[in-house]
């Protein structure tokens, strides 16, 4: 029993940078969904959202492959990458290789995010996803697969302190990461839910 509390504890830290902040009114707020990918997001006015690099609106829900967030400085603050799971592993034992493989990660540890099984771990600067592969599926979406031989190893930028998010839901792995830069950031990723 002592070990479960110790590790709410720790999975509590490890996320406080990403849950949602009593200290920011949300009623305003606009709501994505997105019924293909089985998500939903707020984001406060004076933000964009954007798929890919383009933040516009009138791209069909179903071509997802990023989905930022950019602050009213152009700034992204928070990214959502949903993969169709072909790892032949669950998002947390991928994040987990990911940890064990780079140096600059810390506080990695395993954890519920949207009401999921996840893993979390928190960066300064990009890391490493070895064996992972992106691809597209047969019916022309992303999908990640895992190769344990492949010798260029996908690299993920990131230029500020940000909390990385391993979850899975249905078929489809997401990887979600977020600035811990302020309150609304935090906001933003404790409205995410995951859509039936």
């Amino acid at each position: 029993m002592m070990k479960k509390i110790i590790l709410l504890c720790l999975s509590f830290v490890l996320l406080s940078g990403c849950v949602k902040s009593a200290a920011v009114d949300t009623s305003a707020w606009q709501n994505y969904q997105n019924q293909y990918y089985h998500f939903q997001i707020s984001y406060p006015e004076g933000t964009f959202y954007c798929f890919n690099a383009y933040c516009v609106n009138q791209i069909p829900e179903d071509a997802l492959a990023t989905f930022t967030v950019l602050n009213t400085l152009g700034e992204t603050v928070l990214s959502i990458q949903p993969y169709k799971n072909e790892l032949g592993m669950t998002a947390m034992e991928y994040g987990e290789k990911a940890a064990d493989y780079n140096e600059n990660i810390h506080d990695a540890e395993s954890t519920t995010f949207a009401g999921q099984e996840a893993f979390g771990f928190t960066t300064d600067e990009g890391f490493y996803e070895p064996g992972g592969t992106r691809g597209v599926t047969e019916d022309g979406h992303m999908s990640l697969t895992y190769d344990a031989a492949a010798i260029e190893v996908p690299f993920v930028e990131i230029s500020e302190t940000s909390q990385v998010i391993y979850v899975d839901y249905g078929n489809y792995f997401y990887r979600i990461i977020c600035r811990d830069t302020d309150e609304e950031v935090k906001a933003m990723v404790g409205s995410f839910e995951f859509l039936e």
